[in-house]
Formats: structure tokens, C-alpha cells, sequence
């Protein structure tokens, strides 16, 4: 969900933009340079050790560069190339080396068969698992049960007594319990054996946190998975498992920096790492930048042909790119090495799920379901598509039955709760909207939107000629956690409105707990509503920065000051994105400034194509990307431009721009340089100094500042309103000229000035609706009684918990005659402060004097309920 460039609202759309949570950074460190604990780095000097239990520590640790390759055992041969993930190297392949090793190395390649083979009848845990393992892979799941479930009776009975069997045996349970269908049934037992694995029989086995981690994520809790993480790493700083994990959590969240980190980590490891060329797929695919895959998928392949992951990511980008043939034929040939074996259905619904193409994901979720009806992960994932679909009767089936399998499951936990609390939620239509929202104060946010959101519907779908097929959603969650969970299923996420096709959820513009405060619910809304009507009439498939640009084009108000000066500054630098680039600044912005300028940029892109193409153009560019995501080559076909061409026009238009808001390169600009400089320290310049410049240089912004903030400071207030003026025709963009002739305005009891300097200051106000209020009260008092309605009205779209703009507003509407705006409001405050007798009093009076009497009556008992002595009583005798 992103934060646009006017600095107003957000959206979850093609997700790779949103962050849902952040995962924490190790103290003081490069994310990936995580040091040895020093409880392992005493013991590693020990000097009571022997040479040989140096070796295995050095090992088991991670801390390879120590190690004698020659010394090494053939079991720790086998063991290092394993850690190192070189899956191919002599000692995995050897008939002199263990079955074990060579199996798991096997089952890693992607040749499960030989897996089996290898070991015909398991003796020990580990073999156990490298080949039940294997069987789920080939898609042998009653196979795989029945070898575990005679190990699991012996195990209950028999603990081990070394921390490695001990993990086994709780990877173990975990795992049979997934397969009968009941993996909730042994969550706790396996954790409670990864627990006595790491903190009775050693401290120091990473392998047990690992294991914890894995198990944690599997059931949605993904802090406390990143907790064992970052317990597992500084015991070995070199666990592939635990940097993907990392990695996939990263990726889940949607912090692309730090899955990319992840990827360089597995490739120190091992330049060819398995692990490394899966997650960096995952992020590419995770992020629609489908261009990158192809390369690492099939250097990946060449040397893993049959390897499942690939495979099932390789289906994954068949379906983002909406080859329907490809992607049969990649299923096809899943099924035929590893029949009933879920994973490439599953994973590609997930990512066609990530694309917002919800009919073709349920197609995929649910043959993955009927495949493996015991595996939880496609039924939440399903569940999710279909609340993030607006289907939610469909989604809480699917959260029950996922929450039956696995109750521990904290993601399907959260939605499943949601779902049962959105069922006590209240529903209110219009012609093309449906606002569902919780009982009490929020009624009088969706009251408003009932009046206002077909006239937003009007302004977006004429401006794209596109009316989407379908009833748009709006959901009013009750707060940040719940809207969190309803657009991902987890409670962390960082913005406050997100379009997720024909639904828009959002958080209430409210202040208080698990709020995220006060704004501008229309804007917000008519930007999410852009998003809907842009991803219909393309099919969900649209270029991320154009369908921002649409989207930030729609908001009302204009550009603010921080982003003309962010676009200033990188025009001026040179450091505008090309149209390649501009789409990774969304979702891996390389500095803090980054995605705030991609979205600036992208919109002022869009005005350059409206004014030198037309805005049929604009409709024409839409269309085209519905056939193709190459943003350079739509650009071409209909403009008529190549990249570079185009962006060489935008430069020069974007510099006329520039210049005319008064942040150009002026005349002097570096002779002045030193004296500005100064002057930002704090250093007053002498009158002399200032009559100077203003003399050498009478039309630079910068120079017309100074002279304004020095006549400020003085007492000829007409002598600052000139200057203050002065500086604002040069530079229009700055609201600090309004500011400063608001108050010169109240010094002078000029009204008209300040008026004017009010409204300027709210046309682009988004979290406040102090300006409108004051402007009402001005308005009120000339009684101008329409435009002080307005002005109302526009406040309580900012802060409509506000009683006492609501207040304002009626009175306003009572002083226009305008009885049904005056109903509206004082409705509105009996659904916010129901408590209250004086609002069901009014309402009683006023629906008497509209002939309302049945309404009438009800209000009157109501006041008269609330307070005996209630005026109401009037009206009832």
C-alpha cells in the first residue's frame, strides 16, 4: 500500500508496493553480517578441545574458512557439501558415502525416485524423514504416512536423548500430522520437543530454532519466527534454510531490499546456490517484473531439470504472464513426475492471486485443494483471494474449514475472526457502491458516503470512458489491525486505504487506539476507485506506475509543495527514473526518497502525455497495456516516440514546469549560493544587504523570501503584505505566502484576503479540516450562507467524527433552508453521540417541521429518554 505523491492515500494493488509489516533489523549491523554468538566463538577456543572436535565445530558452526577440507571424515564431506548447497559435487554421489546423504542430496536435485531407492528400509530418524520426504514429493502422501506413523508410536513412548534426534522427532510429528489432516493435533508436542532440543540437551543446536522457525511460520506467526531466526543465525552465521526463510518472509512482506540481501547471502554461500536462484524468482514474481526469471529459471533448470520448486515457479510465471498453454503444459509435466503432488497449482493461484486475477487463481487454489485436501496452505490462500474478491460468504467457508485443519494457523485465526465480526456489520447501497461498515460512530462516515461516492463514480469513469462490471465494495474496517488483517491477514500493515480489485477497505479517518487519524476519506477513496476502474478495463494487467499516475491524477487539489520541490531537485540532478526504472522505485526504491518520487513522477508524466497527446491518449495507453506490460514499447505504439525520444520531450516540458512554480535555475543562482547558505544558519542579513539584492536580482524567488520573512518581522504590516505577495506570484507553489496573509489579513481586517489565503491553504489540506471551519465561520458571518455550507461540509470530509463540525454544518444548512443537508448532519450526530439528548431533540424538531412525523416521534422519545426535561416533550404533547 503506497503512499502517493500528494501524500494522501495508499493502496494494496499489485501488492508489490505494500509493506506489511516490517521484519526487524539485527542491532547495529549490515542485515546480512550477523556475527558468531560469542558463547560459540569461546568455545571454539577452547583449548580443551581436541583438533577433531575443532573440525566438527568449525562445521557444524558455519565457519568454513577454519576448515581443513583434507582432515574432513566422508560423512563430513557429505555433511559440508550439503550445508554449502553443492548438490552436485563427487562426495553426494559416491557409493562410499552414507545412503542418507546421498538421498537428501537427491531429494534437493529434484530426483526423489532415487531418494526411495536409496533407502529401501530406514533405520534412523534422519533416514525416516529424507524419505517420507521424498514419497510427498512424488505425490505418495499414504505412503509417506504409513512409514511415519509406526516411528511416531515409538517416538511417544521413547524420547531421544540428543537434540538432533529430538528435532527430527518433532519435524516428524509436524509433518504426519499435515498429511492425516490434522496438523494442529501435534503443533505443541513438536515444539515442546524443538524446545527441550535447544534448551535441556544443547544450547547451542541451531537446528532446533530452525525447525521452530519453519513450524512458527507455517502457522502465520511470523515474528516469533523471525525471533527463532535471529536465535538461530549467530550460532551459524551460514544456514542456508534460515536466510530463505528470512528471505520468503521478506518477500511475504514485501521489503524487496531485504529479500534481495538474502539472495547475495545464499550466493557467498555458494555463487550457484539453489536457494538463492528459488527466492530471487519468488521476489521477481512477487514484485511482476516477470522480465528477470527467465534467465535465472532456466540456468537454475539446466542444472536441477526435475527439480520440484523450479517447476512449480515455473508455472507460477507461465501464469503471470498469462500463458495459458505454457502453463498447462508445465502442470502437465508436474503431474507426471510427481502425481497428486499440489505445489505447482498451489503456487501458481498464490502468485495469479498476488495479480489479482481471482477467477484463474480459485480455478488453481482449488485443484490444489481437491488434490491435498490435508494441506492448509492453499485453503488460506484461497481464503484470501476471496475476501480480497469481495466474496466474503465464499471466504469464511474456506476460513472454517482452514481453521479446522489447523486451528493454530494465526493468519486464518485472524481472518476467520474478522469474518465472524464482519457478519454483525451494517450495509448501505447506492447505484454502484456498497458500503459496509460496523454499528456505531462509523454509521456517520458511510451516511456521508452514501451521498457522495456515485458523484466520485461519475468524475472517474468519465474521465476513463470505462464503467467497471461489477458493484464496488467499500468496507469501513474498525481500526489499523482489523484493516491490516482484511487485506492480508496479518494485523501489521502501514497505510490507510488499499484497492484490491471491486473492493476498497480502508481504516475510518479517525483519531484514537489503533488509529491512523484524521484525512481526506473523499480523496482517498476517489484514488482507490481510480484503481478499480483502471484494473477492470485492463484486466488487472497495468504497468505500476501508470496506474498510479491515473490514480494520483484523480485526487483532487493540487500538487503540494514537497513534491514540486522533490520533482525540482531530481529534474535538476538528472536523477528522474527512465520508464524501467520508475516501476522498481515503487517496490525496491534504493534510497527513503525513492517511492514518494516515482509516484510524483509518475503523475507528472501522465500530465505530460494529457497536454502534448491528449487525453485520449491517456485512454489509448490503457488499452495497450492491457495486452502488454512493456511500458517503452506501449509508450511507443502511442505516441509515436521511443523511450528516449519521449523522455527527452518530458525533460524539456518538465523544466517549463519548474520554472513556473519558481524552483528553476534562476540568474546569479551560484553567486547567491554562500549568502543563502548563511542566511539558513541564522545569520540576519543587514537592511543594506537585502536592498542590494533586491536590486541586483528583483525577481528571484529565493531573494523576494528573504525580503518577505525580514518585512514580517517588522511593523509596517502593508509593507509585508507587499513583499509577501511579491514572493508568492514567484513562487505559487509555496503555502508559507498563505500563511503569512492569513495573519497579515487578521492584522488588517481584510476578510476578502483572507479568505482568498484560506482557500488556498485548503484546497490542498488532506489531514485537517481547520481551514474549511474557518473559512465557514467567515462565510457564516457575511452570511453568505451557500458557500459557508460548503466550507462546512468540506471540513467534515477531513475529520467527519467531528460533533462540532457537524454542528457547524447543520447550522450552516438551517441558515441555507437547505432542511435535507441539515437532516444529513444532525442525523449524523445522533449516530456519533447517541448518548446525547440535545441531538435527538433537534432531530425530533426538524423532522416534525419536514413532516417526517413517525420519525419525529421516535426522536422525541429518544431525547426524552435520555433527559426527562428534554424540549423533546413539546413535541410529543
Amino acid at each position: 500500500m503506497i503512499k502517493d505523491a500528494k501524500q494522501v492515500c495508499w493502496v494494496v494493488l499489485l501488492l508489490p508496493s505494500i509493506l506489511l509489516g516490517q521484519l526487524p533489523e539485527p542491532a547495529g549491523q549490515d542485515d546480512t553480517q550477523i556475527p558468531l554468538s560469542p558463547v560459540v566463538t569461546r568455545l571454539l577456543n577452547d583449548p580443551i578441545n581436541t583438533e577433531d572436535q575443532k573440525l566438527a565445530m568449525y562445521l557444524f558452526h558455519g565457519q568454513w574458512e577454519a576448515i581443513d577440507a583434507s582432515k574432513l571424515t566422508v560423512e563430513q564431506r557429505a555433511e559440508f557439501a550439503l550445508d554449502r548447497y553443492e548438490l552436485s559435487a563427487d562426495v553426494l554421489s559416491d557409493v562410499k558415502t552414507p545412503a542418507v546423504y546421498r538421498a537428501e542430496a537427491a531429494n534437493l536435485r529434484g530426483e526423489p525416485d532415487k531418494a526411495v531407492r536409496l533407502l529401501p528400509e530406514p533405520q534412523s530418524l534422519r533416514e525416516v524423514l529424507a524419505k517420507s520426504s521424498a514419497l510427498e514429493t512424488l505425490g505418495k502422501l499414504d505412503e509417506a504416512a504409513q512409514l511415519l506413523t509406526p516411528w511416531r508410536e515409538k517416538l511417544l513412548k521413547q524420547l531421544p536423548e540428543n537434540a538432533a534426534d529430538l528435532t527430527r522427532a518433532g519435524l516428524l510429528l509436524s509433518e504426519l500430522a499435515v498429511l492425516e489432516g490434522l496438523p494442529a493435533r501435534d503443533y505443541q508436542q513438536a515444539m515442546n520437543w524443538f524446545s527441550m532440543a535447544r534448551g535441556q540437551l544443547d544450547r547451542l543446536y541451531w537446528p532446533a530454532y530452525l525447525a521452530e522457525a519453519q513450524l512458527l511460520c507455517e502457522k502465520g506467526s511470523r515474528m516469533q519466527a523471525i525471533g527463532a531466526i535471529m536465535e538461530t543465525l549467530p550460532l551459524n552465521p551460514n544456514a542456508s534454510q534460515a536466510w530463505l526463510l528470512l528471505g520468503q518472509m521478506s518477500v511475504e512482506s514485501f521489503q524487496f531490499e531485504k529479500a534481495a540481501s538474502c539472495v547475495e547471502k545464499l550466493r557467498e554461500i555458494n555463487p550457484q546456490h539453489l536457494l538463492a536462484d528459488i527466492l530471487e524468482i519468488r521476489s521477481y514474481l512477487a514484485q511482476r517484473d516477470i522480465s528477470a526469471v527467465p534467465a535465472i529459471l532456466e540456468a537454475a533448470q539446466k542444472r536441477y531439470p526435475t527439480q520440484r520448486d523450479l517447476l512449480a515457479l515455473e508455472a507460477a510465471m507461465h501464469a503471470m504472464q498469462f500463458d495459458h498453454a505454457q502453463l498447462d503444459k508445465t502442470l502437465a509435466k508436474f503431474e507426471e513426475i510427481s502425481p497428486g503432488n499440489p505445489l505447482a497449482l498451489a503456487t501458481a493461484g498464490e502468485f495469479l492471486s498476488f495479480a489479482r486475477q481471482y477467477d484463474w487463481g480459485e480455478q488453481l487454489l482449488r485443484k490444489a485443494i481437491a488434490m491435498q485436501p490435508n494441506w492448509p496452505k492453499p485453503r488460506s490462500e484461497l481464503a484470501l483471494l476471496l475476501m480480497q474478491a469481495g466474496r466474503d460468504d465464499q471466504a469464511y467457508g474456506e476460513l472454517e474449514k482452514a481453521a479446522k485443519l489447523d486451528p493454530f494457523h494465526k493468519q486464518v485465526q485472524n481472518q476467520l475472526e474478522l469474518a465472524q465480526e464482519m457478519k454483525g456489520f451494517l450495509t448501505a447501497r447506492t447505484d454502484h457502491f456498497s458500503i459496509i461498515y460496523p454499528p456505531g460512530p462509523d454509521e456517520a462516515l458511510a451516511l456521508d458516503m452514501t451521498v457522495m461516492l456515485d458523484d466520485i463514480y461519475n468524475t472517474v469513469t468519465t474521465s476513463f470512458s470505462h464503467q467497471p462490471r461489477n458493484i464496488t465494495q467499500i468496507q469501513i474496517m474498525p481500526n489499523e489491525r482489523w484493516f491490516g488483517v482484511r487485506i492480508t491477514g496479518i494485523p501489521e500493515i502501514w497505510t490507510i486505504a488499499a484497492c484490491t480489485g471491486d473492493v476498497i477497505a480502508m481504516t475510518p479517518p479517525k483519531t484514537g487506539a489503533r488509529q491512523r487519524g484524521a484525512y481526506d476519506w473523499a480523496r482517498v477513496v476517489q484514488h482507490e476507485f481510480t484503481h478499480t476502474v483502471t484494473l477492470d478495463l485492463t484486466h488487472n494487467r497495468l504497468a505500476h506506475w501508470f496506474t498510479e499516475a491515473c490514480a494520483v491524477a484523480m485526487e483532487p487539489g493540487g500538487r503540494d509543495y514537497n513534491t514540486c520541490q522533490l520533482l525540482a531537485d531530481n529534474l535538476a540532478n538528472q536523477t528522474l527514473f527512465d520508464l524501467k526504472s520508475i516501476n522498481w522505485a515503487f517496490v525496491r526504491p534504493e534510497k527513503p526518497t525513492d517511492r514518494p518520487l516515482a509516484y510524483a513522477q509518475a503523475n507528472w508524466m501522465y500530465d505530460y502525455i494529457q497536454q502534448t497527446f491528449s487525453h485520449d491518449a491517456i485512454l489509448s495507453i490503457l488499452a495497450k497495456f492491457a495486452t502488454t506490460n512493456d511500458s517503452a514499447q506501449v509508450i511507443q505504439s502511442i505516441t509515436g516516440q521511443d523511450e528516449a525520444t519521449f523522455m527527452k520531450g518530458f525533460n524539456a516540458w518538465a523544466k517549463e514546469q519548474v520554472q513556473s512554480w519558481g524552483l528553476g535555475p534562476q540568474d546569479g543562482d551560484e553567486a547567491l549560493k554562500p549568502m543563502f547558505k548563511a542566511f539558513a544558519q541564522g545569520i540576519q542579513p543587514p537592511d543594506a544587504v537585502l536592498d542590494k539584492l533586491i536590486a541586483d536580482h528583483p525577481k528571484h524567488p529565493d531573494v523576494l523570501r528573504l525580503i518577505a520573512e525580514k518585512a514580517m518581522q517588522g511593523e509596517d504590516l502593508i509593507a509585508a503584505r507587499k513583499a509577501v505577495q511579491d514572493y508568492a506570484r514567484a513562487r505559487l507553489v509555496d503555502p508559507w505566502s498563505n500563511k503569512q496573509l492569513v495573519i497579515l489579513s487578521q492584522q488588517l481586517g481584510d476578510t476578502d484576503m483572507l479568505i482568498g489565503a484560506l482557500t488556498a491553504l485548503d484546497e490542498n489540506e488532506q489531514a485537517t479540516g481547520r481551514w474549511a471551519f474557518e473559512l465557514a465561520k467567515l462565510h457564516a458571518k457575511q452570511k453568505r450562507w451557500p458557500a459557508a455550507l460548503a466550507d462546512a461540509k468540506r471540513a467534515i470530509q477531513r475529520e467527519p467524527y467531528n460533533a462540532d463540525y457537524r454542528e457547524n454544518a447543520a447550522t450552516m444548512a438551517l441558515m441555507d433552508k437547505d432542511m435535507d443537508a441539515a437532516m444529513h448532519q444532525i442525523r449524523a450526530l445522533t449516530m456519533l453521540e447517541p448518548d446525547r439528548s440535545i441531538h435527538w431533540a433537534r432531530l425530533a424538531a426538524l423532522s416534525k417541521r419536514m413532516g417526517q412525523k413517525e420519525q419525529s416521534i421516535s426522536a422525541a422519545k429518544k431525547a426524552i429518554a435520555l433527559d426527562p426535561n428534554s424540549p423533546a416533550k413539546k413535541l410529543l404533547d
